[in-house]
C-alpha cells in the first residue's frame, strides 16, 4: 500500500535520509520514507546474521501501521491473540477471557503474536526489495554510526567515513550513541529491578505432557502465572508451533548468571528452576523442558528532554526504552517510524526538516511517555487487594492510528503557516474556499402555514450505514467532541434526501447529501455530556438552503449538483460539480417492508449483546458553527457547538414507506485543483475515508419535513 497523505508540493526533490540502526523501528522508518519517495540509507553495526530475540506483540495500533507499509503479519507466521488466562503460582485459575468478540468489535485490526526474527526479516526484505514503491533502501551492514552532526545532518562511521544528508534518524536502541547529540541526552539506562528469562518451547512437547497439556486448553491464549514479585508469561507464535516464554523476576536472584541486557545472554537452567520453585509441579515441568534459557535485565531510563535537535530525530528505544509489561515497546517504535514518514511527504524541502521534526516530537513525546508510564504501573508488584484499570491502559494504547494523527497534524501545520489562510465551516476539512451570503426566511406566519397544508412537503431518503475508521474520522471532530467508544472501528451514515413541495421555496425542492458520524459525545464546560451523531458535511444542490442552513443553524453546507434516479428496484445517486463527478451511491434489490422506528437517519439500529457493547445513546445531531472574522484572516467572530434534537415522529416523516436494499455501495473521487478548484480540500478527505462493511441500506419515503427550528447553541 502506498503511503500518501494527499498533500501537494511543487518541489519534488527526494530527501537524503540517514538512519542509524537496522532494527524494527529503523527499518519501518526506512520503508515509510522510501515509500514517500526519499533516498534512504540504513547503517547497522551488526551483520544481521539473524535477529535475536523471541516473540513480540503486534497490537492493533501497530498491526494497522504494518499493513499500511505493506506487511501482513499473518503471512509471516503470526498467531492471533484470542484470549488470556491467569493462574496463581499454585496453578489455580484466576480468570480466563475469550477476547475475540470484543477485539473484533472494537479494533479495526487484529492483535497478532509473531516471532521477532520473522518480523525483522520481513521488514528487511520489504526495505531492500527492488519491488514496491520508491527506491530500495541501501542497507549497510557492519557499519556503526559513532557520532552525528544535527546542524548539517551528517553521520560519522566507526571507520572514519563522514556521510552528509538532509535528515538523520537515530534508531540505535537502548544504548544509543546518537541521543547524546541532543542537548540533555546523556541518559544512561538502568536496571529497573527486574530481569527476565526467555525461551521458546515446541507446542507439541507441552501438549504431549499430561502435567503441562492443560495450559493449552484455551486456543491461542496468552497464559500468565502471577506471583507476588515474579511472573511467568506464555503465548504462541510461529503459526502456533512454538510457545514463547518470558519469566520476570527480581534481578538480584539471577545476578550471578550475568544478568546482562543482551538478548543472547545465556542463563542457568538450575537457577531459573530455583527462582520459580514455588510455582508448583506443572510449571516446574514446563521449565524443565528448556535446554538453555536466555536472560536479560529489564532496563528503564529517565525521560529525554527532547526527541529532536536540528535535523536529528531519535525513535524507539533510543528515545524511550520500554519495559515489556504492556507489550508496546515495538509498537511505539513503529508508531515513531510511521509518524516520521507521514510528516515527510515527497516535496519536503531540506530547510523544512527542523520544523517538521518539531511536529514529530509534538506527536510522539506525550503519547510514548504516557504509555511508558502505564507500562511501569503494569509491572509493579501489587500488594494484596490492589488492582489496576488495565482496560483503560489498553484503550489508550490500542485506540490510535499514528498515520492518521500525524497526517492531520501536518495538514494543520501547513495551513497555519500561511498568514492569509481563511477558515470556514466545515473546519475539519481544512481552509475552505469561496464566499457566502446570508439569507433568512421565517415560516411562522398563517399564509405560509396554509400553503404548507395544501402542498404536502415530502421526503425521499436513500441511506447507507457503514463501518469506518474512528482514528480517521476523529480528525474531522472540532474541539470538545469525541467518540464515546475507544474502538478503532466506528459507524457512519451517508444519506441522500430529496425534499419536494417545500413551502418556503414556493413549492419547489432540492436534494442534499449528508455524512453522519455516529457514537459522538460533546462535553460541556460544566461537565454535562450530550450524545448524538456529528455532521461534518452536507452537500446541497440549491443555494438557498445552503445559505440559510449555514447562517441560521451553523450547518456545514457546500454546493454540489445531485442527480437521483429510480428504475425498478434500483436507485442511483450522482454527485458532481460543473460536470466533474464527485461521488455516487448505488442501491440494488430494493424491496418494501413495514415501517420501522427511526429509519430515516439510521440511528436506532440495535445490536445483540453477543455482538459486543451496546451502541451509545443518540439524541440528535451535533454540528460546529464557525464564522470567519472579516478583515482578520484566520480568526473567528464566533465558533460554538450546535445541537439538533431528534424531531417528533408524530409530526414529521409521517406515513413512512420503507424499502430495504439487497446491495448498496458508495464512492468518492478526490479530484484536484483544476477539476474541483473550490472543493478538492473536501473531496480528498472523502475519497480517502475508509469504508468497511455496509450495515444497512434503505429507501424511506414520508410526508412532513422538520424545519430544524429546535436547533440550539450548546455553549
Amino acid at each position: 500500500m502506498e503511503l500518501s497523505n494527499g498533500i501537494d508540493h511543487e518541489q519534488r526533490r527526494p530527501l537524503k535520509v540517514q538512519i542509524a540502526g537496522g532494527g524494527i523501528g529503523g527499518l519501518c522508518a526506512a520503508i515509510g520514507l522510501r515509500q514517500q519517495g526519499h533516498h534512504v540509507s540504513v547503517y547497522e553495526q551488526s551483520a544481521l546474521a539473524h535477529e535475536a530475540g523471541a516473540a513480540i506483540h503486534i497490537a492493533p495500533n501497530c498491526n494497522g501501521l504494518l499493513q499500511r507499509l505493506g506487511l501482513d503479519p499473518r503471512q509471516h507466521g503470526s498467531v492471533e491473540f484470542e484470549g488470556m488466562t491467569e493462574y496463581t503460582p499454585s496453578g489455580e485459575v484466576l480468570k480466563s477471557m475469550d477476547l475475540r468478540a470484543i477485539n473484533h468489535k472494537m479494533w479495526q485490526h487484529s492483535w497478532e503474536l509473531i516471532h521477532r526474527a520473522h518480523l525483522h526479516s520481513a521488514l528487511k526484505e520489504l526495505a531492500i526489495s527492488p519491488k514496491g514503491i520508491g527506491k530500495p533502501v541501501e542497507l549497510h551492514l557492519s557499519n556503526r554510526v559513532d557520532e552525528v552532526d544535527p546542524s548539517k545532518a551528517s553521520i560519522h562511521l566507526s571507520d572514519g567515513t563522514e556521510v552528509e544528508g538532509d535528515l538523520v534518524i537515530g534508531a540505535d536502541g537502548v544504548h544509543s550513541k546518537i541521543r547524546k547529540a541532543i542537548p540533555g541526552g546523556e541518559k544512561v539506562p538502568f536496571d529497573c529491578g527486574k530481569s527476565a528469562f526467555r525461551f521458546l518451547l515446541p507446542t507439541q512437547s507441552i501438549a504431549a505432557d499430561e502435567k503441562t497439556a492443560p495450559f493449552l486448553q484455551n486456543h491461542n491464549h496468552l497464559v500468565m502465572w502471577i506471583g507476588t514479585d515474579r511472573r511467568l508469561v506464555m503465548y504462541p507464535c510461529v503459526g502456533g508451533t512454538q510457545m514463547n516464554f518470558v519469566a520476570i523476576h527480581p534481578s538480584e536472584e539471577s545476578a550471578v548468571d550475568g544478568g546482562g541486557d543482551a538478548w543472547q545472554q545465556s542463563a542457568s537452567k538450575g537457577k531459573m528452576m530455583k527462582i520459580y520453585e514455588s510455582f508448583g509441579e506443572s510449571v516446574a515441568a514446563l521449565l524443565n523442558k528448556v535446554d538453555e534459557p536466555k536472560i536479560w535485565t529489564l532496563l528503564d531510563m529517565d525521560q529525554m528532554p527532547h526527541f529532536v535537535h536540528g535535523s536529528l530525530a531519535i525513535l524507539g528505544d533510543a528515545a524511550h526504552p520500554f519495559l515489556p509489561h504492556q507489550a508496546q515497546g515495538g509498537a511505539q517504535a513503529i508508531e515513531d517510524a510511521v509518524s516520521l514518514a507521514a510528516l515527510f511527504p515527497l516535496g519536503t524541502a531540506a530547510d523544512e526538516v527542523p520544523e517538521r521534526l518539531q511536529l514529530y516530537e509534538g506527536q510522539r513525546y506525550e503519547r510514548s511517555h504516557k504509555i511508558q508510564e502505564y507500562t511501569r504501573l503494569a509491572g509493579r508488584d501489587l500488594a494484596k487487594g490492589q488492582s489496576l484499570d488495565m482496560q483503560s491502559f489498553i484503550a489508550y494504547n490500542v485506540g490510535h492510528d499514528e498515520w492518521h494523527a500525524s497526517t492531520a497534524a501536518l495538514q494543520k501545520h501547513l495551513a497555519a503557516k500561511r498568514p492569509d489562510t481563511r477558515w470556514r465551516t466545515p473546519i475539519g476539512f481544512g481552509p475552505a474556499p469561496g464566499p457566502r451570503q446570508p439569507l433568512s426566511l421565517s415560516l411562522e406566519n398563517p399564509e405560509l402555514a396554509k400553503i404548507r397544508k395544501q402542498t404536502p412537503e415530502t421526503s425521499s431518503a436513500l441511506i447507507i450505514r457503514f463501518k469506518s475508521s474512528r482514528t480517521y474520522l476523529q480528525n474531522l471532530l472540532p474541539p470538545g467532541f469525541a467518540f464515546v467508544s475507544p474502538a478503532t472501528v466506528c459507524e457512519a451514515t451517508l444519506l441522500c434526501n430529496t425534499l419536494d413541495g417545500m413551502t418556503w421555496l414556493g413549492g419547489g425542492g432540492y436534494s442534499f447529501i449528508m455524512l453522519q458520524i455516529h457514537g459522538i459525545k460533546y462535553t460541556k464546560k460544566n461537565g454535562d455530556v450530550i450524545f448524538g451523531s456529528f455532521i461534518p458535511l452536507l452537500f446541497e444542490d440549491l443555494t438557498d438552503p445552503i445559505v440559510t442552513g449555514r447562517d441560521d443553524l451553523g450547518m456545514p453546507k457546500l454546493y454540489a449538483a445531485i442527480s437521483v434516479t429510480h428504475i425498478g428496484d434500483k436507485a442511483t445517486v450522482e454527485i458532481s460539480w460543473r460536470g466533474t463527478k464527485i461521488g455516487s451511491m448505488e442501491f440494488a434489490g430494493l424491496s418494501d417492508k413495514e415501517q420501522e422506528p427511526g429509519l430515516l437517519n439510521g440511528n436506532d439500529r440495535q445490536e445483540s449483546a453477543s455482538q459486543g457493547p451496546p451502541p451509545p445513546p443518540d439524541n440528535g445531531h451535533l454540528a460546529w458553527r464557525f464564522v470567519p472574522a472579516v478583515g482578520r484572516p484566520g480568526q473567528a467572530d464566533a465558533e460554538y457547538p450546535v445541537f439538533v434534537p431528534k424531531p417528533d415522529p408524530g409530526k414529521f416523516f409521517k406515513d413512512a414507506q420503507v424499502s430495504t436494499a439487497a446491495e448498496a455501495s458508495f464512492e468518492f473521487s478526490a479530484g484536484d485543483w483544476n477539476s474541483l478548484p473550490t472543493l478538492h480540500n473536501v473531496t480528498r478527505v472523502l475519497a480517502e475515508m475508509p469504508k468497511y462493511d455496509v450495515l444497512e441500506a434503505k429507501h424511506v419515503r414520508s410526508h412532513g419535513v422538520d424545519d430544524l427550528s429546535s436547533a440550539y447553541r450548546i455553549e
